[in-house]
């Protein structure tokens, strides 16, 4: 089982699929939906998946002339794996442009408009008749906790969830909310159908 993001963006998934080894995780391909934002930025849009408003940049003349008219909150996210230092949620314009600038030195930058909201995320399982799995949710119970350390050694790390004051429980949600959710989940899992991403053995 292959679950860290780096050796997922490498392609070890590939690499052990050549050599014949069984293994289970998502190819290169697929793994680009985590490894790159914009990518990911991108398939949500292609695929019409619910997803905040954002516009990429890569010059920062460009940069400055979003930033000035920001309405208010934004958050910027740094394109690749950033270990959860790659995005900033502010208000702040001067910290924005700081960040920015930084980012753009390494690449492509996301600015997306700030959704306020619970963190909630399903999984599917499943070859031609794929299963979505009940909706798990973060709670953040420190203000400022979130986005900054919502990384996946957050997600998967139950020490440090109870260090930081984070419970990654079973959402209790409304029927109609738990149907959408199970609708975009599996709304995405057709699309990476569609696109060859997924595997259907």
């Amino acid at each position: 089982v292959v679950g860290p993001e780096d050796p997922l963006a490498a392609g070890l998934v590939d690499k052990l699929t050549a050599a014949a080894i069984p293994v289970f995780g998502p190819p290169l391909r697929a793994a680009q939906l985590e490894a790159s934002k914009l990518f990911s930025k991108q398939f949500m849009q292609r695929h019409r998946i619910p997803t905040a408003g954002a516009v990429t940049v890569t010059a920062r003349d460009d940069l400055e002339a979003v930033v000035s008219r920001l309405p208010g909150r934004a958050v910027l996210k740094q394109d690749g794996l950033a270990a959860g230092k790659g995005v900033l949620a502010s208000d702040d314009k001067q910290a924005l442009l700081t960040f920015g600038r930084e980012a753009l030195e390494k690449g492509p930058l996301l600015i997306e408009e700030y959704l306020e909201g619970r963190e909630l995320y399903s999984a599917v399982f499943g070859g031609k008749k794929p299963r979505v799995f009940p909706t798990w949710e973060l709670v953040f119970r420190h203000p400022g906790s979130h986005p900054r350390i919502a990384t996946r050694a957050v997600k998967f790390s139950p020490p440090l969830q109870r260090r930081l004051g984070i419970v990654n429980r079973a959402a209790r949600l409304p029927a109609a909310l738990e149907r959408r959710v199970h609708k975009i989940a599996r709304a995405t899992w057709d699309a990476l159908s569609l696109s060859g991403y997924a595997r259907i053995d």
